[in-house]
């Protein structure tokens, strides 16, 4: 969510972010204006809220009840739920649509850090592993040690939640906890072991020969079809290997040329258009626009 922000705010927005906890308080807080949903209701008094943007992990239907019961339009990414807003967004093409929403979907709304973006990819340094900011079923040392078992040294990569941080691990694999210069180490990695979620998305912005290891059944299904089209090279710990030169090469190709960065804006220019157009959203003909040479 932390990527929207900045686009939001060019578009003449007073962007206000709202976590669903103290911890993704903040992770998101950067600088910008952040409260935590319980806090919302009492420290948004005085404030007119015009367009709510919802990015959950997990159903969002009563933060959705309640915008729209003040009247405020809702965008939800990657919707689960069973509310309808007034627009959703996913990643996967394949998500269940929620009829009566004007629905988006693809590769090209992913929303890529701010770090992750205009960046150059290099192939120079060791395998580098981060599943999720908590990992609670410690995939991460798992695939780490499955490297180092087939002879590389990986970096193991903790977030700053993980519930698995190892307390012992061969000599070889080095571990850190939510470094500040992760983005370097994902460019100047051989290539990179994540789970289904944002950081995969950053890899193959990035152009880094990228193998997932999903957490959930929702990461599973994505990261196989994101196989079948060929943009990461293995699902699960057993498909976990050195890249050839041919692997290498064609990531720094594919990969950017299918996610390219220009999601928030994408997403931006949707809540740009909500506001200000509410009755061509609702008609379904911004999906046009959306489309179009101009984004």
């Amino acid at each position: 969510m932390e990527a929207l922000l900045s686009p939001l705010a060019a578009r003449g927005f007073e962007v206000r972010a709202v976590a669903g906890s103290a911890f993704s308080l903040e992770y998101v807080r950067n600088g910008w204006p952040c409260e935590t949903v319980s806090a919302r209701s009492a420290q948004s008094q005085g404030r007119s809220t015009t367009l709510a943007i919802v990015d959950l992990p997990y159903s969002g239907d009563a933060i959705i009840r309640r915008y729209q019961g003040d009247g405020v339009p809702v965008i939800a990414i990657d919707h689960q739920g069973k509310v309808v807003p007034e627009a959703t967004v996913v990643l996967d093409s394949e998500l269940r649509l929620v009829e009566g929403t004007v629905h988006f979907s693809g590769l090209n709304f992913a929303l890529i850090r701010p770090l992750a973006l205009g960046t150059q990819s290099g192939n120079t340094g060791r395998p580098v592993v981060s599943i999720g900011g908590s990992d609670p079923l410690a995939l991460g040392p798992k695939a780490a040690s499955r490297l180092w078992e087939i002879g590389l040294s990986p970096l193991l990569v903790s977030g700053p939640a993980s519930l698995s941080r190892p307390q012992r691990l061969p000599k070889e694999i080095s571990n850190v906890v939510s470094p500040p210069d992760f983005t370097d180490r994902i460019l100047g990695a051989q290539f990179v072991v994540v789970n289904g979620g944002t950081t995969m998305l950053e890899s193959l912005h990035l152009g880094k020969p990228t193998f997932v290891v999903p957490q959930t059944d929702g990461e599973l299904a994505f990261a196989k079809r994101m196989e079948r089209a060929g943009l990461v090279l293995g699902v699960g710990i057993d498909s976990l290997r050195t890249p050839s030169v041919v692997e290498v090469n064609k990531a720094r190709v594919q990969g950017p040329a299918a996610v390219d960065g220009r999601g928030s804006e994408r997403i931006a220019t949707l809540a740009h258009s909500l506001i200000h157009n509410r009755d061509i959203v609702m008609a379904g003909h911004f999906y046009q626009i959306l489309r179009g040479d101009s984004l």
